[in-house]
C-alpha cells in the first residue's frame, strides 16, 4: 500500500509544480509591478520556490509516512519528477506563447492583405 501512496504522492507534487509554473508564467506581472517587467534572477528564484514548496511537502509527507526501501530512490525519483513537470511546464508554455503570436501575426498580415486588396479595387 505504500508503494501506491508514494507514487500518488509524487504525482500530486509534480503536478503541483508544473501548475504553480504555469501561475508563475502567465501572472501580469506588468500590471503587478507597476509597468515594469519581473527581472530574469527573480523569476528564477520564483520558479526554483515553486518547484521547492511541493518537493519539501513531500519529503514532509515521506518523514510522517515512509516509501518502501529503498528511500534514496524514492527521494531521487520524486526530485526528477518535480523538475521534469516543471521544465515541460515552462516549455509548454512558451510554446503556447508562440503558437499564439504566430496566430495573432498571420491574422494581421491577412487582415492587411485585405485592406491592400480592398485598395487596390477602390481604386481602379
Amino acid at each position: 500500500m505504500n508503494i501506491i501512496l508514494s507514487i500518488v504522492a509524487t504525482l500530486i507534487a509534480a503536478v503541483i509544480c508544473g501548475l504553480a509554473e504555469l501561475v508563475l508564467h502567465y501572472l501580469p506581472w506588468r500590471l503587478m509591478l507597476n509597468g515594469r517587467d519581473l527581472q530574469p534572477p527573480w523569476s528564477y528564484v520564483l520558479g526554483v520556490l515553486a518547484m521547492l514548496g511541493p518537493y519539501s511537502a513531500l519529503l514532509i509527507f515521506w518523514l510522517i509516512l515512509p516509501p518502501p526501501e529503498p528511500v534514496l530512490a524514492w527521494a531521487l525519483a520524486g526530485l526528477l519528477a518535480v523538475v521534469l513537470s516543471s521544465g515541460l511546464a515552462v516549455i509548454a508554455a512558451y510554446l503556447v506563447d508562440a503558437v499564439l503570436r504566430w496566430r495573432a501575426e498571420s491574422r494581421e498580415g491577412a487582415q492587411a492583405l485585405q485592406l491592400v486588396e480592398v485598395g487596390d479595387v477602390e481604386t481602379e
